[in-house]
């Protein structure tokens, strides 16, 4: 038998020649790949006799080929059960597929996994995920991961809808507990984090203000309004069903200031220790941006209109044009009268700097 040539021009070993013959293009029906029987290798150890062959089925793969490579629609079944059905492409999941695994303890059916879009092997696109402990996520994949807009709807009966990154609740998004309760806010890292609310409606309250790994650290918590509650006969009843729980009236010394305060420095914290945006400020550049919106807020009310945003930049020394200011509140997402913290000024100003 005649040696098949190398690309360097020398001879290659002999079974070169065969896998040539074996390139696989096209519909094969079945392609197997033989792995190592444990129960043979055990009668070795123990010297014992045996009818078990040295090797046994290990994977399989019925389907298209092209350049010796899955290529179209197959199907793959691995020793350890799970089964892939659908497109393939330069021998890897890519297309739209679904992946079987075996259904409880024993094994003996299948329940899906995964149905949905693939790339290079991965869940990526869009796509259905079945727990195994009864968890269900339809949403976006990149790299396996869910990210991007997705709702997970948890066996106990919890549902979240929102956006992901890396697998992990980040962004906004919407956590409704099974008992009636709900949370509205910002998450990072699978965790509460930013400004959100919680609506206790078992006990007709709600907290809203900021988060830190998922613990509520300043914010209001009062009575959820009537307009939250819905309208009929069935809200009211709700309402006037559930325990009045008032909170003990509490004097503080500008409140407003203190909170705002706080919901500052933690959003300079989260900032500096996440890099989510890039520019912090000093306790020297905070007091002079106080300072200003102190000025444009001479009724101490903590908040100022959008349409103030020019005098107050213009008190920090910058010259900015209408043009610019009406471009920057629609940037925001707000309006002209429409009223800002301080912290959120804060925010603003990080943005403007970091530009």
């Amino acid at each position: 038998m005649s040696l098949v040539k190398s690309r360097a021009g020398k001879s290659a070993a002999p079974w070169a020649e065969a896998d040539v013959k074996a390139d696989k293009s096209g519909v094969h029906h079945a392609v197997f790949w033989p792995s190592r029987n444990g129960a043979y290798l055990e009668a070795q150890r123990l010297g014992n006799r045996t009818a078990e062959s040295e090797f046994k089925v290990g994977a399989r793969y019925v389907g298209d080929w092209a350049g010796n490579q899955k290529s179209g629609f197959g199907v793959q079944t691995w020793t350890n059960g799970r089964r892939y059905e659908g497109e393939w492409s330069r021998g890897k999941q890519n297309g739209v597929g679904t992946m079987l695994v075996r259904r409880g303890a024993k094994g003996k059916t299948m329940r899906k996994e995964y149905v949905g879009d693939w790339r290079e092997g991965k869940r990526h696109g869009t796509g259905v995920f079945h727990y195994a402990n009864g968890d269900r996520y339809d949403g976006e994949w990149v790299g396996g991961k869910a990210e991007g807009r997705g709702k997970l709807a948890y066996a106990n009966g919890d549902m979240y809808e929102g956006n992901w990154l890396g697998g992990d609740r980040s962004g906004l998004g919407v956590l409704s507990l099974a008992n009636g309760d709900r949370y509205e806010g910002h998450w990072l890292g699978d965790e509460k984090e930013g400004p959100g609310r919680f609506f206790y409606f078992s006990t007709n309250k709600v907290y809203e203000g900021e988060w830190v790994g998922g613990v509520a650290k300043c914010g209001t918590f009062e009575n959820i309004p009537a307009a939250m509650l819905g309208g009929g006969a069935s809200a009211a009843a709700a309402a006037a069903s559930v325990d009045n729980f008032d909170l003990p009236s509490l004097e503080l010394s500008d409140a407003t200031r203190v909170m705002g305060d706080a919901v500052t420095s933690l959003r300079q914290d989260r900032a500096a220790a996440t890099g989510e945006q890039s520019v912090v400020f000093g306790a020297a550049e905070l007091e002079q941006l106080r300072q200003e919106f102190e000025l444009a807020d001479p009724t101490g009310s903590g908040t100022i209109p959008c349409s103030q945003l020019g005098s107050v930049l213009m008190g920090l020394g910058m010259s900015p044009t209408d043009d610019e200011v009406d471009m920057l509140i629609r940037d925001i997402g707000a309006e002209p009268d429409t009223p800002i913290s301080f912290a959120e000024f804060i925010d603003i100003m990080a943005l403007l700097s970091a530009e």
